[in-house]
């Protein structure tokens, strides 16, 4: 069954989908400035529109609500012909559902996506699990989790976040994941309501 995106305006934005908005919102509880949609390309002739850019690091960052809306193809293709981003930060960001918090916990990691040249393979995706991480880290919306085991599919979700515990995260940093996982998942946006 496929279910029809719901467009949602926000922050002076038109989104396709309600996830997207919803990511908008998580964005700016995190102090990670971003554009929507800011510029499209060809990738192997096929249009590709990513759906934001985040400002200070260049990464790409494409919203699906799930893994059979993502086209594989496209999306790997998309990692070796879209400017690459900033050193130590993915070119290409796939975020998936946003995920529930569950008490002081929530589930944190992504699936990023930049070119590599190896010597024996040519060029192929690397790809590694990732964390958006608090406005605490100017610059630096991002944080590499675990890149052994890595994969770009599914693009779900393979951690918990907790305060004081994964990748070095103090209390207050946790803290502030966790508030705007919350703050995106109940954000309003029907009848003219701010999130």
């Amino acid at each position: 069954m496929n279910i029809k995106p719901i467009e949602t305006r926000y922050a002076g934005c038109r989104f396709r989908s309600r996830l997207e908005a919803r990511y908008a919102v998580l964005f700016d509880k995190l102090g990670i400035r971003w554009e929507y949609e800011p510029q499209g390309f060809m990738v192997d002739r096929r249009p590709y529109l990513p759906d934001f850019r985040f400002v200070d690091s260049g990464t790409w960052v494409e919203v699906k609500g799930s893994e059979e809306e993502l086209d594989h193809d496209l999306i790997f293709n998309a990692a070796f012909h879209l400017p690459e981003a900033a050193a130590r930060f993915p070119t290409l960001l796939l975020l998936g559902p946003i995920p529930e918090t569950k008490g002081d916990r929530c589930n944190w990691c992504w699936v990023g996506l930049s070119p590599e040249e190896l010597p024996d393979e040519g060029r192929h995706p690397w790809d590694a699990y990732w964390s958006l991480a608090p406005a605490g880290f100017p610059g630096h919306p991002l944080r590499v989790a675990d890149t052994s085991g890595a994969t770009p599919v599914p693009f779900g979700y393979e951690g918990w976040l907790e305060p004081g515990g994964d990748m070095d995260t103090t209390d207050s940093e946790s803290a502030k994941q966790l508030e705007a996982y919350r703050a995106a998942r109940s954000a309003r946006f029907e009848h003219g309501e701010s999130p």
